[in-house]
């Protein structure tokens, strides 16, 4: 809700009233809870600001506020997408290594918005933090590759390997950056699409964890041009156009093709 709907009285005679006497104000990404007559949570007033068109994905403060439990939208000045995309963008939690899972609330998708599309969207953003997130420990070029295997087959993708000592030939840098590392690097193409279909190529770099290159760098082996020693650092996949690209968005007439080097940049010895 906007200022404007206490103003005009817009909105449910229980919550306006209680809303007045709170001093509620509306203001962006704020909220109110709503009692009912006898005392339990009815509802709540979640404010959007004077503009909400400048914050449309606002709605995610809601997935941390909320109480747990199931909520709907009444009435909102926000597309029924947007609102629904923002709740679910700011529901992601990264909780891999908790050992208790805490109860979140939960949204009911408008009948008016694109749930399936909400949904992929969703997914690919969640994939991705949930790559980047992991530490580099358990996230090497290994496991990596049981996420692009997995994406492949969710999507009846074609795939192809190329790892170790087969990649000297064709992609010999590719083999000397990861070589050291006991994880052996290794080339992943991914093939989504129809045939006829104009073609999509994408090219990423995956270096799961970087020494800082000592042993490639050449002069910059002890400090970078401002002097500053380097230290070892994980750069995680390139993660280009991951909603759209991972997650099968509609393809149109479109066919993609993904390319992602996985690497450990680490000395020898």
């Amino acid at each position: 809700m906007t200022p404007a709907h206490i103003e005009t009285g817009t909105i449910d005679p229980i919550a306006l009233d209680w809303a007045k006497k709170a001093g509620y104000k509306a203001e962006s990404g704020s909220l109110l809870l709503i009692p009912t007559d006898e005392g339990h949570l009815g509802g709540a007033l979640f404010g959007l600001g004077t503009n909400p068109s400048e914050q449309p994905y606002i709605t995610g403060k809601l997935a941390r506020a909320l109480p747990a439990g199931d909520w709907h939208i009444e009435t909102a000045p926000l597309t029924a997408n947007r609102l629904s995309l923002g709740f679910g963008l700011g529901s992601y939690r990264y909780d891999r290594y908790k050992s208790e899972k805490t109860s979140a609330p939960t949204l009911m998708i408008p009948r008016d918005a694109d749930g399936a599309d909400i949904k992929r969207q969703l997914a690919g953003v969640f994939l991705a933090r949930d790559l980047i997130n992991t530490p580099t420990n358990d996230m090497g070029p290994n496991e990596l590759e049981a996420a692009f295997r997995g994406l492949a087959a969710h999507y009846k993708a074609e795939i192809n390997v190329v790892s170790g000592d087969d990649l000297r030939q064709n992609f010999p840098l590719v083999h000397t950056v990861g070589r050291a590392s006991a994880d052996a690097p290794r080339l992943l193409e991914l093939r989504w699409g129809k045939k006829g279909h104009r073609k999509i190529t994408l090219v990423g770099k995956g270096v799961c964890f970087d020494t800082g290159g000592r042993h490639q760098a050449g002069v910059f082996d002890a400090a970078d041009e401002e002097g500053h020693g380097r230290r070892g650092k994980r750069h995680g996949p390139r993660l280009d156009d991951h909603g759209r690209q991972a997650q099968g968005r509609s393809q149109g007439d479109h066919s993609c093709r993904r390319k992602l080097d996985l690497v450990q940049c680490l000395p020898p010895g």
